[in-house]
């Protein structure tokens, strides 16, 4: 069965280019502009996996997972920005953001289409979850507050590069 995935970016080749990547997949895709577009899927759809830009006018991508795990707890995600110093780590990166908001994996923009499959599949594939741990992620996501994704937000910006 097809898993359901999310894309979020404010810009549409980004987004066109993620779906062509990951179109070998056949999975079913859905894409969003921005937090309200993303919020409206996510309330008419049960989605597997987010992928979302760290930078999109007016919000970020830590904003956007915290709000689309409050609906779907149990959803895979993974923030890409092509704002980062390069210096810093992808797995640097990645716990800085898991620390209080539960993002599975961050990416370097532009991703390559391999490395954009290889991650899907491997977080589509993470297995099942028994009763308590699912309790535990759905607990997780309605504690997020907006100081939580304020404090990420924080400790990220500290390593955007000045490149556009």
């Amino acid at each position: 069965m097809p898993a359901r995935i999310l894309l979020v970016d404010d810009e549409d080749e980004v987004l066109d280019a993620w779906e062509t990547s990951l179109k070998p997949l056949k999975h079913r895709i859905l894409k969003a502009h921005n937090k309200e577009e993303a919020l409206a899927a996510a309330a008419e759809h049960p989605f597997d996996l987010v992928l979302v830009d760290y930078l999109i006018p007016s919000t970020t991508g830590v904003e956007i997972v915290a709000a689309i795990r409050k609906r779907l707890p149990l959803v895979r995600s993974v923030l890409i920005s092509g704002r980062f110093d390069e210096n810093i780590s992808r797995a640097e990166l990645r716990d800085m953001v898991r620390e209080k908001v539960e993002v599975d994996e961050y990416l370097h923009k532009p991703a390559k289409p391999k490395l954009l499959r290889e991650t899907v599949s491997r977080l589509l594939a993470g297995g099942s979850l028994d009763w308590k741990d699912v309790a535990k992620k759905a607990q997780g996501a309605r504690d997020i507050s907006d100081s939580d994704t304020k404090l990420v937000d924080g400790k990220l910006a500290q390593h955007l590069s000045k490149k556009k």
